[in-house]
């Protein structure tokens, strides 16, 4: 038997980005540089516990394990124009936090296709939300939301993202995903809304303002870009949310979404990484 190690192989480009940005949610903070030496270890603590574990024989020797909890799926929205067989390959390509043991899945409730290409909204039975895009492995952009019940008002600002055009110059230390050649920049902003409201719109810095389209409570607004645009660090921009007569029900931007607090039923103080502290939190809106 072959006991020597594979050699070491470098990851994937922009891997330790995705795989950082993975790590930092689940352990619920956000650019903490110690998190990576930490995911380190457990990754070492993780492999000599492979090989420390009996391995299969012509016997089968390894010593049987428990039996997979069998956690029952939650029942998925109608994705218009998207076969069972298409969902199931999007959520595995997009589902990277999945905990099925406990009762955790990621589903497809969103499917966008234009100029910038294939974009997905998903979400996790507890409220995770994802933006992912079909065109290449490392568009996924995870966000800290709500409850999945409850919304921090009419909207809630789920996860957004802001992508250069395929004829855009990269840097050497380019963190953003490649593009190919010819495909539009864009700006994607993706949530969840009330009935009351009707119509959901993006202004990004600039001042350029696209409507989205609501669909079975959630919104997604995609503001298309030239393919030479350079996307910003980050999306800065404003969403409004209006009701069937016009009136303006709510404005939120990344910077502003935090400043309120709201509380579910069950005590979770949300969005996560808010600034307000109870008792000041209003009471969440259910979503649905």
């Amino acid at each position: 038997m072959n006991t020597t190690l594979p050699p070491a192989r470098d990851l994937p480009p922009h891997a330790h980005a995705r795989i950082r940005g993975r790590l930092e949610l689940e352990v619920g903070r956000r650019r903490r540089p110690w998190l990576l030496p930490m995911a380190a270890g457990l990754a070492v603590v993780v492999l000599a516990a492979f090989f420390a574990w009996p391995q299969p024989g012509p016997r089968d020797t390894r010593p049987a394990g428990p039996p997979a909890a069998q956690v029952p799926q939650p029942a998925k929205p109608d994705v218009p124009g998207v076969s069972p067989q298409r969902r199931a390959e999007i959520e595995q390509r997009c589902s990277y936090l999945d905990h099925p043991e406990k009762g955790q899945f990621t589903t497809l409730y969103r499917l966008t296709e234009d100029a910038a290409g294939g974009a997905v909204l998903l979400y996790r039975n507890d409220g995770v939300a994802t933006l992912c895009s079909l065109d290449y492995l490392d568009g996924v952009m995870v966000g800290d939301t709500a409850p999945m019940d409850y919304l921090p008002g009419p909207l809630s600002w789920d996860a957004a993202t802001a992508l250069s055009g395929g004829d855009v110059p990269r840097d050497e230390d380019e963190v953003e995903p490649e593009r190919r050649p010819g495909v539009a920049g864009v700006e994607t902003v993706a949530g969840r809304v009330t009935p009351e409201v009707a119509r959901v719109t993006y202004t990004s810095t600039d001042g350029a303002t696209q409507e989205g389209k609501i669909v079975d409570g959630t919104f997604v607004v995609r503001l298309l870009r030239p393919s030479t645009w350079k996307a910003p660090v980050g999306p800065n921009g404003i969403v409004r949310a209006f009701a069937a007569d016009g009136t303006q029900l709510i404005a939120v931007s990344e910077f502003t979404r935090l400043n309120d607090c709201y509380v579910a039923p069950d005590g979770t103080v949300f969005p996560h990484g808010t600034t307000g502290k109870p008792p000041a939190c209003k009471p969440g809106v259910r979503w649905h």
